[in-house]
């Protein structure tokens, strides 16, 4: 019996036929975060993947260089 417990946008990272990997990006989910499908025995498992260092890091960069922008941004509007 299976069960649907919720619903909302992913995008997928990457998929062939044992296994499906997939990021949860709608901020009201149950679930957030990067996932993982894999068949076993004709079943599905589900794991959460937890993110390597190295995109933690290209994360950090990712939000410490919008912070930049906006504070540019406030800058230029204040007349500074």
């Amino acid at each position: 019996m299976s069960e649907i417990w919720d619903e909302g946008e992913y995008w997928l990272d990457f998929q062939e036929d044992n296994k499906i990997t997939f990021d949860i990006i709608k901020e009201d989910n149950k679930l957030k975060g990067v996932y993982c499908l894999i068949t076993y025995n004709k079943d599905w498992i589900l794991f959460k993947r937890h993110l390597r260092h190295w995109e933690i890091e290209m994360q950090n960069e990712k939000e410490q260089n919008e912070i930049e922008q906006n504070e540019i941004e406030i800058s230029k509007k204040e007349g500074y």
